[in-house]
């Protein structure tokens, strides 16, 4: 069973990753723009990132030591930040549109309910035990409702509304660098936001193990976008990377 030591790594990597990136954008930051939202809804995205691998560190290894009451257990503590992930990268996405801190939390509201519904459908729905496998552990839901809620409202919602203002950085008039952090960051997200559901939702366990791979990519994209490596930088003239992305927004 040494594939769910690998499955394993890849979490503790990926939730020691997302920690290691709050903390750096966090020493990198001036105490005027930790101030702002749009800074606390990245680090609650990320956060939340930490939290869920944790929990999926967790059930790997209970699912090595044969322990499926646990690894049950660790699965449903994980839908709790899953059903939120959706709700700082909206408030970051409408923030960065609209620089309205109460446009941004009254979107943000609406995706808590949303959560909470999904929660709700979830946990009086029948979860099965976990089916172990050489390279994951993996537990299918039976009812087909909760999943179609997330996939409907906490799902596709949020990748329009990134793909939607990927167009508007692309026709807005902004310094080369903005766009280059804000691009990258969002790819980053989507990317992570992506993985995460295909890595709840698989019935593969070599899909599961792909989809953690994919989301490691996506926290290293991340540090790229705040820390772009000197090529790039010379190219593009990022002269200045440190700055917080609502610095440039204005707020009401």
């Amino acid at each position: 069973m040494y594939g769910l030591v690998i499955s394993f790594v890849l979490c503790i990597g990926i939730a020691l990753s997302s920690l290691g990136f709050i903390i750096t954008i966090r020493e990198g930051r001036t105490e005027r723009s930790q101030s702002r939202p749009a800074f606390y809804a990245l680090e609650a995205f990320w956060i939340i990132v930490f939290i869920m691998y944790v929990f999926a560190a967790a059930r790997m290894a209970f699912a090595f030591m044969s322990n499926p009451v646990m690894d049950k257990l660790a699965f449903m503590c994980s839908m709790v930040p899953f059903a939120f992930l959706s709700v700082p990268l909206v408030y970051f996405i409408v923030y960065v549109l609209t620089g309205s801190r109460r446009a941004s939390g009254a979107t943000s509201a609406v995706f808590v309910a949303f959560g909470v519904a999904y929660l709700a459908l979830l946990f009086t729905s029948h979860i099965p035990d976990p089916r172990v496998s050489y390279w994951a552990s993996i537990i299918s839901m039976q009812s087909i409702y909760p999943i179609s809620l997330y996939l409907a409202l906490l799902y596709i919602v949020p990748i329009a509304m990134i793909l939607g203002i990927l167009l508007v950085i692309l026709l807005r008039q902004m310094p080369r660098r903005v766009k280059y952090r804000i691009t990258l960051l969002l790819v980053a997200m989507s990317m992570v936001f992506d993985f995460v559901l295909t890595d709840v939702i698989a019935t593969l366990p070599e899909l599961q193990v792909a989809s953690r791979i994919f989301v490691f990519i996506g926290v290293v994209l991340a540090f790229l976008a705040y820390f772009p490596p000197t090529p790039v930088k010379e190219k593009l003239g990022l002269e200045v990377v440190h700055e917080v992305v609502e610095e440039d927004v204005d707020e009401d």
